[in-house]
């Protein structure tokens, strides 16, 4: 059966709960040595990004990033903040930059999620109904 590198994550942090540090490390050192030994250094890679996403979820911690083609104020910035943290449940870090290309509105990612609410968006959207 072939594992996932979220089911991997997901069995490392199983371990996690229910032995010792010491065993836990272990397993990691095996685990390691056996994707090394194969050459999936890639898929280590994803297990890790896996095993990370998956620890911050556990502690309810979640990085966004708000990109905007201006400027948003604190003001603005907090409510989004406090509106993504109540639709995700948990603590949300909000990272703000600029990018003029979008020429007005905003896009937030979120995990592996994107909200477009941008105007370069919505006019691509449009040219691309138009053209068919």
């Amino acid at each position: 059966m072939k594992l996932s590198p979220k089911k991997y994550a997901e069995s490392l942090l199983a371990l996690y709960a229910q032995y010792s540090h010491k065993d836990v490390e272990q397993a990691i050192e095996h685990m390691v040595r056996y994707f090394t030994r194969r050459g999936k250094l890639k898929f280590l890679r994803m297990v890790l990004q896996e095993l990370s996403q998956a620890i911050r979820k556990q502690h309810m911690h979640i990085d966004a990033i708000l990109t905007s083609a201006h400027e948003i104020g604190t003001h603005a910035q907090n409510e989004i903040q406090h509106a993504l943290t109540e639709r995700f449940s948990g603590t949300v870090t909000l990272t703000h930059s600029t990018d003029p290309d979008l020429i007005a509105g905003s896009i937030i990612t979120i995990e592996d999620r994107m909200i477009d609410c941008s105007l370069a968006s919505r006019l691509h959207s449009l040219a691309s109904r138009l053209s068919s």
